[in-house]
């Protein structure tokens, strides 16, 4: 029996159609070139949305959509931050709150420092350290090379030099076996007694290169200080004791008070260093730690005039003068 196919009027050739269930969102239904319905297969994900940060993607499945929108975030919401200009590097550059930024830190390079007597700074605030900075060293700063009782960058030297033998600058001595020395150059009256002449001189008789301060006559009883400098500078670097030997002679008991003192001054009336005692005779021990270079001594008596004789009275005698170590 044969077959009768009828064609309506505007027919369509199905040979054109050519989308597959692949290209038909699912779940609508199509008809393929043989004329049988096909079911559409492709995923159907409606809208798309993302938002992103500078970095990120987002992946678009296979499929349909329905649109949506992908949004990227601010710059500034990315890149939030404290830093500021000078707190970066100078040559460099970042992004902070969503602004470029180039640094200012100055950078020093390597330097060696070597210390003096001032300080110095080893790398000024707010500058980077692109190199090492070193604080030279010498092995020469050891207690040994560095005078007792001066301290150089936390090293207390021990070194006494010559000072470990005392030098004598004025030496009582009356026999061949105690000689005297006298290193003095003489003595000179500084401070009036009274206002009176003071004299300084070389004593004699049983006082051997002794000096003594003198006043002229006075009215028994006047109180006043006399002084004298010895002529010859002393150089104390060596040293950190000066010794000085005193006698009472025409001063009346319990009144009578001693300063030995140095300057560097030819007339000083007060000292850079002095030490006192308030006794009828005794030895005034003046530290001269730390000084350096020659200074004049100076031997000072204040007291009450207890007798008068001819010519003038001797009030103090000086026997002996020692620098030393101890």
């Amino acid at each position: 029996m044969s077959e009768c196919i009828l064609l309506k009027s505007g027919g369509t050739d199905l040979d054109f159609i050519t989308a597959t269930a692949a290209d038909v969102v699912a779940p609508k239904v199509i008809i393929n070139k043989d004329g049988e319905p096909v079911t559409g297969t492709m995923p159907n994900n409606g809208a798309i949305r993302a938002t992103l940060n500078c970095g990120q993607s987002k992946a678009i499945p296979v499929g349909y959509t329905t649109g949506g929108t992908v949004t990227v975030n601010s710059l500034a919401s990315q890149t939030s931050g404290t830093a500021a200009a000078n707190n970066i590097l100078s040559g460099k550059t970042a992004w902070v709150n969503g602004s470029k930024i180039s640094g200012t830190i100055p950078s020093q390079g390597a330097t060696t420092i070597t210390p003096g007597t001032s300080n110095q700074t080893a790398i000024s605030a707010g500058t980077y350290a692109s190199g090492a900075i070193t604080v030279a060293g010498n092995s020469n700063l050891v207690a040994g090379n560095i005078r007792k009782g001066v301290t150089i960058f936390g090293v207390t030297g021990t070194f006494s030099g010559i000072a470990t033998s005392p030098y004598v600058f004025l030496k009582y001595g009356n026999s061949i076996n105690n000689p005297p020395v006298d290193a003095t150059g003489g003595a000179t009256a500084i401070k009036k007694f009274l206002s009176w002449n003071t004299s300084g001189g070389k004593a004699s008789g049983s006082y051997i290169n002794a000096y003594y301060i003198g006043v002229s006559n006075n009215v028994y009883g006047d109180t006043g200080t006399a002084s004298i400098r010895f002529n010859n500078a002393v150089d104390l670097s060596s040293y950190r004791y000066l010794k000085c030997n005193v006698l009472k002679s025409g001063l009346s008991t319990g009144t009578v008070s001693y300063i030995l003192g140095i300057s560097t001054s030819t007339s000083a009336t007060s000292y850079s260093r002095h030490t006192s005692i308030s006794v009828d005779d005794g030895t005034l021990v003046l530290d001269v730690t730390n000084l350096s270079g020659p200074y004049f001594v100076y031997v000072e008596a204040t007291g009450t005039l207890s007798r008068i004789e001819s010519g003038g009275t001797k009030i103090i005698y000086i026997t002996n003068i020692t620098l030393s170590d101890v």
